[in-house]
């Protein structure tokens, strides 16, 4: 009884805390968004019912309030624990309280992309549903997370790795002629507790001052509503409430396979230069470096691969 009140009082406070926020978010919140530019039909890409409000809330509602297409592709139905039926149908209700209209969600219900931090996700098979989405609803605006998935959660990891597949064919295929949408990933956060308007103010500020793209909650309610209609989350929600991504979202370009290369060649000169060093006995041979790099660019080899596959599926959707 006593832990029950004491989260009780701690969601109590919060709330206070987002009320203060949503009183100030007009002015000084408001100055402080960077929005993407040129955007006008966006799409989310998730991993499970509830990413959307979780992490990507600012960003939806924030879209939603400019009037901007946003459309939502979820890779799952929550299944972990046995309920997706029932996740699904309170994420149609989230998705609902967040402005985003029901013919613009996409739930995949796939045996081969299952819930779950043990399963390994297909990219290629991900990579296509992405490339078929944004060709039928002429998307010029795909995000999702960043390579650390906000706390390295693999299925987020796997959504930016299968949005990269995805961009990296398309480029491929589109030859610089500009026809793929812009790919933007969601900056993994240090682990800050919500401490009330101040902390997300600073946040703000930080973002916009460190971002390429900084979006701002417009709406406190809008963000409560999403966040209660996923009843079957409840358990979560203290910590939701605590983290600044409710609040604020900082989002970066996904780096793409030029820039890839790119830092590849420059490590590869750097290693044969150590190398070079070594030989002449000045210092010591940087093995577990080589041996980085060499499985990086194995990585990267898979990750070609993957991208010539969705470039070729791209060319066959035209």
């Amino acid at each position: 009884m006593r832990t029950l009140s004491r989260l009780c009082l701690i969601a109590v406070a919060i709330v206070v805390g987002l009320s203060v926020t949503a009183v100030i978010s007009q002015s000084a919140l408001q100055s402080l968004e960077r929005p993407i530019s040129g955007s006008s039909s966006i799409l989310v890409v998730t991993a499970h019912p509830d990413d959307e409000t979780i992490f990507f809330s600012p960003t939806i509602l924030s879209l939603r309030q400019k009037h901007l297409e946003v459309h939502l592709l979820c890779f799952t139905t929550g299944n972990f624990r046995g309920i997706g039926d029932r996740r699904a149908v309170e994420l149609k209700a989230a998705v609902a309280a967040l402005g985003v209209d029901d013919q613009h969600l996409v739930i995949v219900n796939d045996t081969r992309i299952q819930d779950g931090k043990q399963e390994e996700w297909p990219l290629p098979i991900m990579a296509e549903r992405i490339a078929a989405e944004v060709s039928k609803r002429h998307i010029d605006t795909v995000v999702t997370f960043d390579h650390k998935g906000v706390y390295g959660h693999p299925n987020h990891k796997a959504c930016q790795e299968a949005v990269r597949v995805y961009a990296d064919g398309c480029a491929r295929n589109a030859e610089g002629s500009g026809t793929c949408p812009s790919t933007w990933q969601l900056f993994t956060e240090p682990h800050r507790k919500f401490m009330g308007a101040v902390t997300i103010i600073q946040t703000a500020a930080r973002c916009q001052k460190l971002h390429q793209a900084c979006y701002i909650t417009p709406s406190v309610v809008g963000t409560m509503r999403a966040m209660t209609a996923h009843a079957s989350q409840w358990r979560w929600w203290t910590h939701i409430l605590s983290k600044t991504y409710v609040s604020v979202n900082a989002l970066d370009r996904l780096p793409g396979f030029e820039q890839d290369r790119g830092a590849a060649q420059a490590s590869a000169s750097e290693l044969s230069m150590r190398d070079a060093f070594a030989q002449d006995g000045d210092v010591a041979p940087h093995h577990a470096s080589s041996r980085a790099f060499h499985s990086a660019r194995r990585a990267r080899a898979l990750h070609t691969r993957h991208s010539l596959q969705v470039s070729r599926l791209l060319r066959q959707l035209e």
